[in-house]
């Protein structure tokens, strides 16, 4: 807890940087997180346990952006942005049922 991290003192892979993040806000407890790419550098599995974790210890109000199915499986709803405008919306199964962006992504 007291670990000096830094360039002269002990170096974190992306992972690590990751989880330190997700940690730093779980401490504050936020009232609006906002995930960009937070889990891109862990495997699958982990990926699908912070996610859960976050939403449940949290229970606030959580944005992620992520090109990675398995977060976006999870979310209570989803938009697909393609350049800078949302194409679709509803959930990763009502999108994966329809032809469309998302589909095409995920497939």
């Amino acid at each position: 807890f007291q670990t000096l991290i830094g360039p002269a003192h002990i170096h974190l892979s992306g992972g690590q940087r990751q989880r330190l993040a997700i940690a730093r806000a779980l401490l504050v407890k936020a009232k609006i997180l906002l995930l960009d790419e937070a889990t891109s550098a862990l495997d699958p599995t982990l990926q699908t346990h912070i996610s859960r974790t976050v939403a449940g210890v949290l229970g606030c109000t959580t944005f992620i952006i992520t090109s990675q199915a398995t977060s976006a499986r999870q979310c209570h709803s989803v938009a697909v942005m393609v350049r800078g405008r949302c194409v679709q919306t509803g959930t990763h199964h009502t999108l994966m049922g329809q032809p469309g962006a998302y589909r095409d992504l995920m497939q």
